[in-house]
């Protein structure tokens, strides 16, 4: 899993006119796999202040996304279901 994400090192980026918060990638933690998987660590802050952090893959070829763990507020992660191994 990777670090943690810290606040200088998230980059805004826009989603869509619906979108409710702010959504940030992790810079130190974008990598293409050999497998051509990009992966990076997704911040989103919600209008009422909640954030929520996940560590997450997209194949752009095959339009996949997988979500491999969710960020705790300790800076720890917890797994998602379906991606135990």
């Amino acid at each position: 899993m990777p670090p943690a994400p810290r606040q200088e090192r998230l980059i805004p980026f826009y989603v869509s006119p619906a979108a409710q918060g702010i959504f940030s990638i992790d810079e130190s933690t974008i990598s293409v796999g050999a497998d051509g998987v990009v992966r990076y660590v997704l911040v989103v802050v919600a209008q009422g202040g909640a954030r929520n952090v996940s560590y997450e893959g997209l194949r752009c070829d095959t339009r996949e996304r997988r979500l491999y763990a969710f960020g705790r507020p300790d800076g720890s992660w917890s797994r998602a279901r379906g991606n135990q191994g």
